[in-house]
């Protein structure tokens, strides 16, 4: 098993695999080594690549492998004319994220065999949840986009702890070649970005959105908070499940986007949406703040109408999408032929009937 580690605003950047740990400050020094395709030459080893790229040899060439399974007929033998990417690796800090995101990876096509493995979870209606017709809205969605790229076959996993999608199952284990469905930040404003935005930034790919999200507050109702604006949290408890997007309430300057810096919230963080409503209603959090759509499910559910209202001044929007690691070797072209799915799909208007046919499944269940 492979494990990245990243200290935010830290010294220290490792990755190990086999549970040995490479010590990636030479990669930093060396930039110019890494980042790039390279064709082997006749008598190149790995152990010579990797020594000249990280300063390391045994868990240098471990990482070659691992990263180039796709490209190696044997990960154990090369020989020359084979073409191998040596990737950098760089910590999440304060070096120019922009230009980090926008950097591009080789251009490495899909073959025609290859099976797509998604990865997503559960308890998240209409949009993934098991218990809805096709897995959810945006798992059908997938289903459809998929069946526009007949060379390619796909599998969808859900894995019910959505905290460890990103950085555990996608960039450490690389268990997935893509993941759904995962909201975007702004990623032209890195200042305002917490630790969490950054990573999503810099490490991944994004599809086009495929539905756009209110994000919505909640309070008890007859409470007297007066709420006009995000400002009016500043000291409250607010409550938004484990797992869950927290970058929006860093845009609104409530939480830090750096480490000395201070939150202007007590932010709970529950392992599920429900437990959030079951602490606004026992007064034990002052707001709950999540997407309307599942809002609606949790309150039925907990048969909470009534007492439960909506602060309307504070909701905002954002946008789910497919997401692809970009330390895939073939994120870019994977990402390319899911657009053009995508773009397929909504100039027949498919994509807006499958949309309208699950909101109406929704309705119906929550209520």
């Amino acid at each position: 098993m492979s494990v990245v580690k990243f200290m935010l605003r830290g010294i220290f950047v490792g990755l190990s695999v086999s549970g040995i740990w490479i010590a990636l400050g030479v990669a930093h020094a060396q930039e110019n080594k890494c980042d790039i395709s390279y064709t082997i030459l006749e008598g190149d080893t790995l152990s010579q690549i990797a020594r000249e790229a990280y300063g390391n040899t045994r868990t240098g060439v471990e990482f070659l492998k691992t990263f180039n399974r796709s490209r190696l007929r044997n990960e154990n033998f090369i020989k020359a004319g084979d073409e191998i990417f040596i990737p950098c690796i760089r910590a999440i800090g304060d070096d120019d994220l922009e230009s980090a995101s926008s950097a591009q990876l080789p251009e490495v096509q899909l073959r025609p065999d290859v099976e797509v493995a998604f990865l997503t979870g559960t308890g998240f209606p209409p949009f993934s949840d098991e218990e809805y017709p096709n897995g959810g809205m945006i798992t059908a969605m997938v289903g459809d986009i998929m069946a526009q790229t007949t060379e390619l076959s796909h599998n969808i996993t859900f894995v019910n702890h959505w905290s460890t999608h990103l950085a555990t199952l996608l960039l450490e284990r690389q268990a997935f070649d893509a993941a759904f469905p995962w909201y975007k930040p702004d990623c032209a404003k890195p200042d305002l970005l917490d630790s969490n935005a950054r990573m999503r930034c810099r490490f991944f790919y994004f599809s086009k959105p495929l539905y756009r999200v209110g994000v919505n507050y909640y309070v008890a109702s007859g409470s007297d908070a007066q709420l006009s604006s995000h400002q009016d949290l500043i000291g409250k408890r607010v409550c938004r499940p484990d797992g869950y997007f927290t970058f929006d309430l860093a845009e609104h300057g409530l939480l830090p986007v750096r480490d000395e810096q201070s939150p202007k919230i007590k932010l709970l963080q529950p392992g599920s949406p429900e437990k959030c409503f079951e602490l606004l209603a026992a007064g034990e959090t002052d707001v709950v703040t999540i997407n309307a759509l599942l809002a609606e499910t949790m309150i039925k559910r907990l048969d909470l109408q009534g007492k439960i209202q909506e602060v309307q001044s504070l909701a905002t929007g954002v946008t789910l999408h497919i997401i692809v690691p970009k330390t895939r070797p073939e994120a870019s072209d994977l990402v390319r032929r899911l657009n053009a799915a995508i773009d397929a799909l909504e100039k027949s208007g498919a994509l807006d009937e499958l949309k309208s046919r699950f909101l109406r499944h929704h309705f119906i269940v929550a209520g």
